[in-house]
């Protein structure tokens, strides 16, 4: 299995030894030389596409990150009830999914460069309405327009890294752009929860639209295509899900597990428990922060020491499961059970990307295919953050943390099973 690699519409792409830990570099002091090499000798970085597009991905990283944390904080602040937030929160996932198939069956046509627009774009218009929000309508907007920027980028950013990359390993190229887009998630974490602070959450949607016409800008600098007339048929048949085969549908299966998991709690229960329970929002911005981070750090340690992905799977469950339960017990020291729930987390991502090599080996149409292995994960993720906020409303965090914390140890569960 180690030495398979795939032809996926033209681009290499390994199997599973794509998370051999023995391909990593980011888990010692080298760390910063492999996240920051050169791109291309004889060339400035500046003009490197690779280092445009790592660019765009930090800032849409940045923007990700304020957005998930300022939104149901503001809807809160408004005095929204919880099951309301759940309600206006749960629609992205199922805008994201729709509309990343069908972005991502008209890319395999017209190329990535329209998406990457679109998406800085969408950024700039959904931070604008946020920022002059009266009404609930406003809102379910704004994350309607959220949904369709997801859908966008994830469409087309693991075939821009690959069709960059080219003859690099591909394996490095994806550790440093997690670790870049996971960091920004940190910065923009902290950075909106001390702007809301300090200057309210207009200053800070109002902030968020300024970086996004900045990578507006940016984003006619990478990808390639452009918009063209693509034959309807052509799209329609690459979102044929019956040409889809049983690989993909036992990975998506997987994943429907893994993604409410943690979803629930960042997009929507973590931050109002943290409210609840005497923070501020800087201080729900550093604990956020503090969660990304160790997330991310875990991911080239485990990589480094552990090469089983078996093990992880059993590990990332164990981790996630034991924090999540804790966490309403421990308010005095909440930090190790958020810590523990980063772990998991961490340890879940190196398990999901895995599963997607698996699942995508020998695809022709990787951009539909990778689109179609989330459908029902998105489908599910939203009807649980619909219900989310009902349970931890009407029964307790403790419940919802639970309930979380079961689905992310079936998750390791059943990754074992197919992974090993």
């Amino acid at each position: 299995m180690g030495s398979m690699r795939s032809k996926l519409g033209g681009i290499k792409m390994p199997a599973l030894s794509y998370w051999q830990p023995r391909s990593f570099g980011i888990a010692s002091t080298s760390g910063l030389r492999f996240l920051f090499s050169p791109i291309a000798k004889g060339k400035s970085a500046a003009s490197s596409p690779m280092v445009r597009f790592r660019a765009f991905n930090a800032l849409d990283s940045l923007i990700t990150a304020a957005l998930t944390i300022m939104v149901p904080l503001s809807l809160a602040s408004r005095g929204v009830e919880l099951v309301a937030i759940g309600g206006v929160v749960a629609l992205l996932p199922v805008v994201f999914t729709l509309s990343r198939l069908l972005f991502a069956s008209v890319a395999d046509g017209i190329g990535t460069r329209p998406f990457f627009v679109f998406n800085a774009a969408a950024n700039a218009a959904a931070s604008l309405l946020y920022m002059n929000a009266s009404s609930a309508a406003t809102y379910v907007s704004g994350r309607f327009l959220e949904g369709l920027r997801g859908g966008a980028i994830w469409s087309v950013n693991r075939v821009e890294a690959l069709a960059l990359t080219k003859e690099r390993r591909v394996e490095n190229e994806y550790a440093k752009l997690t670790a870049i887009r996971v960091l920004m998630f940190a910065i923009g974490t902290l950075a909106a929860g001390y702007i809301v602070l300090k200057a309210g959450f207009e200053v800070g949607f109002f902030m968020l639209a300024l970086v996004s016409l900045c990578a507006l800008a940016l984003s006619f600098t990478i990808g390639s295509g452009a918009l063209r007339n693509e034959p309807l048929q052509f799209i329609l048949s690459r979102l044929d899900f019956r040409k889809k085969g049983k690989e993909v549908w036992k990975v998506a299966g997987v994943m429907l597990v893994g993604m409410p998991a943690t979803s629930l709690p960042l997009n929507l229960l973590l931050p109002i428990y943290l409210h609840t329970v005497g923070f501020g929002y800087g201080e729900i911005g550093v604990a956020l922060a503090f969660y990304y981070l160790a997330a991310a750090l875990v991911v080239p340690v485990a990589l480094r020491f552990e090469k089983s992905l078996g093990k992880i799977s059993v590990y990332c469950g164990a981790f996630y499961a034991l924090g999540a339960l804790l966490l309403p017990f421990l308010t005095d020291m909440i930090y190790v059970p958020i810590l523990l729930m980063a772990l998991g987390d961490g340890l879940g991502s190196i398990i999901w990307e895995g599963l997607i090599a698996k699942g995508a080996h020998g695809s022709k149409n990787q951009a539909t295919d990778v689109g179609f292995m989330h459908v029902p994960a998105h489908v599910f993720t939203t009807i649980m953050l619909a219900l989310a906020g009902g349970i931890a409303q009407f029964y307790g965090f403790a419940a919802a943390f639970a309930m979380c914390g079961m689905l992310m140890l079936g998750y390791g569960l059943l990754a074992r099973r197919m992974l090993e």
